[in-house]
C-alpha cells in the first residue's frame, strides 16, 4: 500500500484526468466477488459433507468460511486455516479433518485455476505477452508447465480426499465442486470486468481472457503464502498482464480500487454473518 500511495502521488496530475466508474459497474464488480465467495463457501460446504459432515447447516458452513476468508489477511495466510479448524466441533469433526478438508480446497482451488489459467496463457495475445514480459520469453513452455502443475495438485488433492474420506469417492460430488469452482474463478473474472469497463480502461480483452487472466491472478495470489490475501501479488500480476494496453495512471486506480472493493466485501461478508447471528439470539 505504501508503494500505490507513492504510484499515485507520482501520477496525481495524470489521475485527476482519468473517468470514474459508474455506481453500477461498482456494484456489479461488488456481486461479482460475492458471488465468488458464496460459490467457493458452496464447494467447500460439499466437500466437507464428502467427508462426514452431513448435518452441517448451510449458514453455519457459510459463517465458519466467512471468518476464515478475511483470516486470508493475517501474515501467512493463517487465519485461512485456524477459522475452520478452531470451530470443527461445530461441524461434528475432527480438527484434523478439517485441516485437510482445507488442504483439499486450497489444492483443487489451485489445479482449477491453473488449468483455466493455461488455457488462458496458450491461447490469449495478452497472455502470450504476458510471457514475453522483460527478458524473459516462456510462450513455448509457460502454459504447458502451469497446465501440468494443474493436473497433479488435481490428482493429489483427490488422493488426499479418498484417504481422508476412508474410500475411493463418488465422481459427482467431486464434478459439482470442480465446476463450483470453475464458476468461482469464472466470478472473479467478470469483477475484474465490471471494473475495467467502468474505468473506460483500453484494453482489448473479451470477457473470457479475464476469465482466464482472473485465474492467473488468483492462483499467484493464493501461493504467495507470505502475503496476506495475495496482497502486492495479485497486483503485480494483473499490472503486468495490462500494462501493454494502458497507461500507468489507469492501471494504480483500477489495482487500487479492486483491491479496496474486494476488501470491503471480504469485510461485509463477515459483517452480515454476525450480525444474523446476533439477531437470532435476540430472537430467542
Amino acid at each position: 500500500m505504501a508503494a500505490f500511495s507513492y504510484a499515485i502521488y507520482n501520477f496525481w496530475p495524470s489521475l485527476q484526468a482519468l473517468v470514474w466508474p459508474s455506481v453500477f459497474s461498482l456494484v456489479a464488480t461488488m456481486s461479482m466477488w460475492v458471488l465468488m465467495v458464496l460459490l467457493l463457501a458452496a464447494a467447500w460446504g460439499m466437500l466437507l459433507r464428502c467427508l462426514g459432515a452431513k448435518s452441517a447447516r448451510p449458514f453455519l458452513i457459510v459463517d465458519i468460511h466467512a471468518h476464515s476468508w478475511l483470516g486470508r489477511y493475517l501474515p501467512a495466510k493463517a487465519g485461512l486455516l485456524l477459522g475452520k479448524t478452531l470451530r470443527s466441533r461445530e461441524l461434528a469433526l475432527s480438527v484434523g479433518v478439517v485441516a485437510r478438508s482445507v488442504l483439499i480446497e486450497q489444492l483443487m482451488f489451485l489445479a482449477v485455476g491453473a488449468v483455466m489459467a493455461s488455457a488462458y496463457l496458450w491461447f490469449s495475445p495478452a497472455g502470450q505477452q504476458f510471457l514475453r514480459w522483460g527478458a524473459v520469453d516462456a510462450t513455448q513452455f509457460g502454459p504447458i508447465i502451469i497446465g501440468a502443475l494443474g493436473v497433479f495438485l488435481l490428482v493429489a488433492s483427490l488422493a488426499i480426499l479418498r484417504r481422508t474420506a476412508g474410500g475411493s469417492m463418488p465422481a459427482f460430488p467431486i464434478a459439482c465442486i470442480t465446476i463450483l469452482l470453475v464458476l468461482s474463478h469464472s466470478a472473479s473474472g467478470m469483477a475484474m470486468y465490471f471494473l475495467a469497463s467502468g474505468l473506460g480502461l483500453a484494453i482489448d480483452v473479451t470477457l473470457l481472457q479475464w476469465v482466464g487472466l482472473s485465474s492467473l491472478v488468483n492462483i499467484s495470489g493464493s501461493a504467495a503464502m507470505i502475503a496476506p490475501a495475495g496482497l502486492g501479488v495479485r497486483e503485480a500480476v494483473m499490472g503486468v498482464a495490462l500494462s501493454a494496453n494502458e497507461s500507468s495512471a489507469s492501471l494504480i486506480i483500477y489495482l487500487m480500487l479492486f483491491r479496496l472493493l474486494t476488501m470491503v466485501v471480504d469485510a461485509s461478508y463477515l459483517g452480515a454473518c454476525l450480525t444474523i447471528k446476533f439477531l437470532g439470539r435476540q430472537d430467542a
